[in-house]
């Protein structure tokens, strides 16, 4: 199928299309098959009843193969299939974390242990390795609390420059910057997400 159409000035100032304007152009024209184009029941076309209907439909269908597939299994392969079926555990939706989870730090205030436990994420709480200036000692331990946000009343135990101990039962003392770091990252993505 050919179409005429007219070239009208759509705003481009160049040569090839200037040379165009007023002149009837010969162009392709496509027009879909009915075959391409999927039409629900006459009675319902173009609600949202006839779309659901189409695809409670082709579910039924499907169950029906299925069902057909399950009747030429025999007794042992259905038996490991209801049995493969049951050893499944409900998995948890991504987003949830365990409601039980918590995270509990240790750390040092001037020989005073400090004790926090959080139950939400994020904690509030910024760390980092000692910085030593020219008037202060470096801190014993290898990570301290460098910042807090009071954002998690949970962290309002905390301080600046508080060394760390423990991470839950973890002493971390010793630990080098990079694992602490590491154990502490893990250990707060297991918290939920703060409620706001």
């Amino acid at each position: 199928l050919r179409a005429p159409i007219i070239a009208t000035d759509m705003g481009n100032s160049a040569p090839c299309c200037n040379d165009s304007l007023g002149k009837e152009l010969d162009v392709l024209k496509v027009e879909p098959r009915d075959s391409d184009v999927v039409q629900p029941p006459a009675s319902k076309a173009g609600s949202w009843e006839a779309t659901l209907e189409a695809v409670a439909d082709e579910a039924k269908s499907t169950a029906k193969v299925v069902a057909s597939a399950e009747e030429k299994l025999t007794p042992l392969q259905l038996s490991i299939q209801r049995a493969m079926a049951e050893e499944k555990p409900a998995a948890k939706p991504p987003e949830e974390k365990d409601s039980a989870a918590k995270l509990v730090l240790v750390l040092d205030d001037k020989g005073r242990e400090v004790t926090a436990t959080f139950t939400s994420r994020p904690i509030g709480v910024i760390y980092g390795p000692p910085a030593s200036g020219c008037c202060d000692k470096a801190p014993d331990g290898k990570c301290v609390a460098v910042q807090v946000s009071r954002s998690n009343p949970e962290a309002k135990d905390i301080k600046p420059k508080m060394v760390f101990l423990k991470v839950n039962d973890a002493d971390v003392r010793k630990m080098e910057w990079t694992d602490f770091r590491q154990l502490l990252e893990t250990e707060i993505a297991k918290l939920p997400e703060q409620r706001k």
